[in-house]
């Protein structure tokens, strides 16, 4: 048979906060806000030990995808303070991401005649918004935003993979990852004594791999048209 096996697991994580924290006060006034959003997602593709995809000559995709769909994690937080002899306000807020997208393929799997490709791939983005205003005679502010990302890309190959001595399909391998931090802060303030802090931070950690277990173990030689393995992030 020259059916093609298409194989998929795709995650569209969003999650959204806001917060809002606003005072007025003849004397004194403090805002306080705090927004936190969080993606931790898992998208999977496996394929059991000694699977079999040799009994054609269709070619074989495995794909696993995590993607972005508008802002993975977006956190918004606004904090406003007015008051005649002293006004605060402070808001923080933080986005973060810890995604896996991972093909697993196992052990002594039979590849087809045809094409055999598994791809990992990752395209998230992670937004942080922390405005803050205040005003009275004495009046201060701090404000800060932080994206935070922890995203992990792999395609794993098992043992001694088995192919057809005359096989001429390409093998295809692949990792991408692409992750995008935004943070942005902004902090005002007016009086007679006035002071204002604003921060913003990113952090962008985790990885893109492709792992192939021992291939030498008395098994015979993988034919191949073509092979590519990519890994980047």
């Amino acid at each position: 048979s020259n059916t093609a096996v298409n194989a998929s697991s795709d995650t569209y994580a969003q999650t959204q906060t806001s917060s809002y924290g606003i005072s007025v006060a003849g004397g004194v006034a403090v805002g306080v806000s705090w927004a936190e959003a969080t993606a931790d997602t898992d998208s999977r593709v496996v394929v059991a030990d000694g699977a079999n995809f040799s009994g054609g000559t269709g070619t074989v995709s495995l794909d696993a995808q995590t993607s972005r769909n508008g802002h993975n994690a977006d956190a918004r937080a606004f904090a406003a303070s007015g008051g005649l002899l002293a006004g605060a306000s402070a808001a923080q807020s933080r986005a973060r991401n810890y995604s896996n997208t991972t093909v697993d393929i196992g052990d002594s799997v039979l590849l087809p005649l045809a094409d055999f490709s598994a791809s990992a791939d990752a395209d998230t983005v992670q937004y942080s918004d922390a405005d803050g205003y205040f005003a009275g005679a004495l009046s201060i502010g701090a404000n800060k935003a932080v994206s935070d990302s922890n995203i992990r890309t792999e395609v794993l190959f098992g043992k001694n993979p088995v192919a057809p001595g005359l096989r001429g399909g390409d093998l295809l391998l692949s990792a991408p990852g692409k992750n995008d931090n935004l943070a942005y802060s902004t902090a005002g303030g007016g009086g007679i004594i006035s002071g204002s802090a604003s921060e913003a931070e990113t952090y962008t950690r985790g990885g893109s791999f492709v792992t192939l277990d021992n291939w030498d173990a008395g098994a015979n030689p993988v034919a191949a048209g073509g092979v590519r393995i990519l890994s980047m992030q």
